[in-house]
C-alpha cells in the first residue's frame, strides 16, 4: 500500500485527468458514432500520449520507450488497414521489446527473434498461407510469455509497476482476443455483425492496457529520484 501511495504521488493529476477524458470521450463516441474520424484521432492521440508520458517519466528505460514506439507505429498502420500484415509484423517487435525488458534479455535475442520472424514470412509463401497467421501466432506466444513474466515479477516484488505490467498485459490479451474475433468475422468465419462489437470492446480493453504498461518501467526506482530512498524498514516485497 505504501508503494502504491508513493507511486501515485509521482503521477501528475493532469495526466490522470487526460487519460480519463480521452478514454471516456472515445468510448462514448464510438458507441454511438462508429467509424467517425474524430474517434480514430482520439484513439491515436491516447497512444501518442502514453509514449510521451513514458518518455517524460521513464526516459532511462529505453526498451519501454522503444516498445511503446513500435506500438504507436503498429496502431497507426492498423488504423488504415486493420488486417495489415505489416501492422502485425510491427506489433511482434513491440511485444519483443517488452519481453526483452521484463526478461532482461541479451541483445542476441533480438537477432534470433528477427531471424525467426523472417523465416515465418518466407516459409508462409511456399505453403500458400498469409504471413499474418504465423506472425499472429508468434505475437500471441510473445504476449502470453510477457503475461507470465509480469506475473513472476509481481509475485516476487508485489510492486506497483509490476502490477501495472501484469494487468496491462492481461487487458492487452483481452483486446487481442477481440481483434481475433473481429478478423474471423471480417473473413467470413464468424458472422460479420460480430466485428462491430469486437472492434468496440477491443479499444475498451486496449487503451487502459497501454496506460498501465506505460507505468510499468522496470527502472522505476532508478528513474524517480524524487521518491524516498528504499528503507530498510520496508519489506522486500515493496521494492523492485
Amino acid at each position: 500500500m505504501k508503494d502504491l501511495t508513493a507511486y501515485l504521488q509521482t503521477v501528475d493529476r493532469v495526466w490522470l485527468a487526460t487519460w480519463i477524458l480521452i478514454y471516456v470521450s472515445f468510448v462514448s463516441l464510438d458507441a454511438f458514432f462508429p467509424g467517425m474520424l474524430g474517434v480514430s484521432i482520439l484513439k491515436i492521440l491516447g497512444i501518442v500520449l502514453c509514449l510521451v508520458y513514458a518518455w517524460q517519466k521513464f526516459r532511462r528505460d529505453a526498451q519501454l520507450i522503444i516498445a511503446l514506439g513500435f506500438t504507436l507505429l503498429a496502431d497507426s498502420i492498423l488504423l488504415l488497414d486493420n488486417i495489415s500484415v505489416i501492422g502485425v509484423f510491427t506489433f511482434c517487435f513491440a511485444q519483443f521489446f517488452h519481453f526483452s525488458r521484463l526478461k532482461k534479455a541479451k541483445p542476441i535475442f533480438l537477432i534470433s527473434y528477427s531471424v525467426l520472424v523472417a523465416i515465418l514470412i518466407i516459409v508462409s509463401y511456399p505453403l500458400h498461407i498469409s504471413p499474418i497467421y504465423p506472425l499472429a501466432a508468434l505475437y500471441g506466444i510473445t504476449l502470453i510469455y510477457n503475461i507470465c513474466l509480469s506475473w513472476k515479477w509481481y509475485h516476487k516484488t508485489h510492486s506497483t509497476p509490476a502490477a501495472c505490467a501484469l494487468f496491462g498485459f492481461l487487458l492487452f490479451f483481452c483486446c487481442d482476443s477481440c481483434v481475433g474475433i473481429s478478423y474471423l468475422s471480417v473473413t467470413g468465419t464468424l458472422p460479420f455483425i460480430i466485428s462491430r462489437f469486437a472492434n468496440f470492446f477491443a479499444w475498451v480493453f486496449y487503451y487502459p492496457s497501454q496506460v498501465l504498461i506505460s507505468n510499468s518501467s522496470t527502472l522505476y526506482h532508478k528513474s524517480h529520484k524524487s521518491l524516498p530512498k528504499k528503507s530498510k524498514n520496508l519489506p522486500r516485497s515493496a521494492n523492485l
